[in-house]
């Protein structure tokens, strides 16, 4: 009977080793599973570098292929207005130059027929005319005002020489000047020529990746989840936003303002807010804002009184602005091609903020727009009056 104990024991021990190597034989599975994910992301990633090399792109993703693109875009487009703002003051000083040897000839002229008569006089007066007209003076007072007059007519003469030696200096210089203006005008005329080249060139190549990237369904579905994920940083930065400078309850009513605001841009729009399908992949999406497909450079208007909180690029959203409206509501312009105002500037309603453009849109110039309460999206459509 004191060994009743020996059979429970033994089975115990037999039970916990099969226990163990049951959950070692799971976690050995869990690790060979990971690892065989980890090898698959590995290969993905690969794959994608891949294909954006066989695009000519080095980024790690398709949009920050496009970003990079769009910003040398921007940067060869500022410039270009650089080199077209140097030409235009160019012209205005070569213009402001050929006036002045203009008048610098017609005075030359002017003085030249001036001293052609003074050499006639002083010839005649070599001939022995100034001495009978000096010593004819009938007494001594108008032997001294002759003398002077004649002094006066010497220095006239000397002033006279010594001017037009002066326009002869000023007139050579001036014209050396306008040489050189005009070299450097020809100058700058080709390097404009070479930046539209430039420019052209990287606008032609941005149109035959967004082609590749629309007509390949596999890099179209890449750029769809890497939008999904750029929606996500932009929810991040928008909640970090109203952290930072969230304006409290503005006074002035936006909540009130549902179903009349005014668009932002006079246009069409093509995306609409909510669940979708991607029309050509047949791909889930959620649109968190709309999208107005509008001219580029055509002015987008705040739609409601409000600060910038930020003006900058942001990835997978080209140039983008934010206004907090106060009562926890912004609103969200992207795909913008100039931003006009600051962060920290108030801005009215109505009142131009920035201009339609591409940045960072895979589908042409058009506007993206937002309306966000608290960082969670709303339908613009909802807000705004189509009259």
């Amino acid at each position: 009977m004191r060994s009743w104990w020996i059979l429970p024991l033994t089975l115990l021990t037999l039970l916990v080793p099969l226990r163990v190597w049951g959950e070692a034989g799971g976690l050995k599975k869990e690790l060979v599973r990971k690892e065989r994910e980890l090898v698959e992301l590995q290969d993905a990633i690969r794959a994608r570098k891949e294909r954006l090399r066989a695009l000519g792109l080095k980024e790690r993703s398709l949009i920050e292929a496009i970003a990079a693109m769009d910003r040398e875009i921007k940067e060869k487009e500022r410039a270009l207005r650089e080199v077209e703002e140097r030409i235009e003051d160019l012209k205005g000083e070569v213009r402001l130059l050929k006036e002045r040897i203009e008048g610098l000839r017609a005075k030359k002229v002017s003085l030249r027929e001036r001293l052609k008569q003074r050499v006639v006089v002083a010839y005649k007066m070599q001939r022995g005319r100034m001495v009978d007209f000096l010593f004819s003076s009938q007494d001594l007072p108008s032997l001294e005002r002759r003398y002077r007059y004649l002094e006066a007519l010497a220095r006239y003469d000397l002033n006279l020489m010594e001017t037009y030696h002066t326009i002869q200096e000023e007139l050579a210089s001036e014209v050396e000047r306008l040489r050189k203006r005009e070299k450097g005008l020809l100058a700058l005329k080709e390097r404009l020529r070479d930046r539209r080249r430039e420019l052209l060139s990287q606008k032609a190549r941005r149109r035959k990746v967004l082609r590749t990237i629309r007509s390949n369904r596999e890099l179209s579905l890449i750029a769809l989840k890497e939008m999904e994920d750029a929606s996500l940083r932009l929810t991040s930065r928008i909640e970090e936003l109203r952290r930072r400078y969230g304006r409290g309850s503005s006074g002035r009513g936006f909540p009130s303002m549902k179903g009349s605001l005014k668009m932002p841009v006079k246009g069409t729009v093509v995306s609409f807010y909510g669940k979708r399908r991607d029309p050509r992949f047949n791909a889930p999406i959620f649109n968190k804002g709309i999208e107005i497909k509008a001219p580029m450079g055509a002015k987008v208007r705040a739609v409601y009184h409000g600060k910038v909180i930020f003006a900058d690029w942001f990835g997978g959203y080209g140039l983008t602005m934010i206004i907090d409206h106060g009562d926890g509501y912004y609103t969200v312009f992207a795909h913008l091609s100039e931003i006009l105002k600051k962060v920290g500037e108030e801005v009215e309603k109505g009142e131009v903020v920035a201009l339609v453009g591409d940045t960072g849109s895979l589908k042409g110039p058009r506007l993206y727009f937002e309306i966000r309460y608290h960082g969670m999206p709303r339908d613009p459509l909802e807000w705004v009056s189509m009259r």
